[in-house]
């Protein structure tokens, strides 16, 4: 874990661990859970990793791979931040976006997902868009806001919020009171 790396900073034992460390070609694991960086940057009970990855995987489910330019670790506080290219996969899903934030639970286990930034969500030939994607790990739902929009080949559904249900293949659409209604195009050579 992590916080074995912290432990192997300090010059021998008893002794302080040191205000800062680096290290180099970081690899790190848990129950369920495995993390490598080519650089991480360890100071005051946080550490930054350049050139992240982490993936995590439990109970026989697909593991979570996030990919980012930079992360920021609060261990106390149970959350990663990651920016710069991120890119998240978990079996045949792939999020794209500017930001993301991962907030654990008690035992390890992902909370929430929160992703910023042009987010892209691709799967099996389906993509969904959105400034703002937020997966929670409980019920595997994704809520998607800003924009959000859905395509399958030609066939597109907007609203205000939409939700996706990943485990069930199944999608819910909102609009609003003001009048932004739903919206599903369908081509019509579908119709047919």
């Amino acid at each position: 874990m992590i916080l074995a790396l912290l432990g192997c900073a300090a010059a021998g034992p008893g002794e302080p661990l040191p205000n800062a460390a680096v290290a180099t070609g970081v690899a790190a694991d848990g129950p369920g859970w495995s993390a490598t960086a080519a650089q991480v940057r360890f100071a005051a009970g946080s550490a930054q990793a350049a050139e992240p990855t982490v993936v995590k995987s439990a109970d026989g489910k697909p593991p979570l791979e996030i990919t980012a330019q930079r992360s920021d670790w609060d261990l106390r506080g149970g959350t990663a931040r990651f920016s710069g290219s991120v890119i998240v996969r978990r079996a045949e899903v792939e999020m794209r976006c500017a930001a993301l934030e991962v907030r654990y639970a008690k035992g390890d286990r992902v909370d929430r997902v929160v992703a910023t930034g042009d987010v892209r969500v691709t799967r099996d030939g389906r993509s969904a868009s959105a400034e703002r994607a937020e997966l929670v790990g409980e019920n595997g739902s994704i809520t998607l806001t800003g924009n959000p929009r859905l395509a399958e080949g030609p066939n597109t559904l907007v609203g205000t919020t939409i939700v996706l249900w990943l485990d069930d293949e199944r999608a819910t659409c909102e609009g609003t009171t003001e009048g932004t209604p739903c919206r599903l195009v369908v081509e019509g050579a579908a119709l047919r």
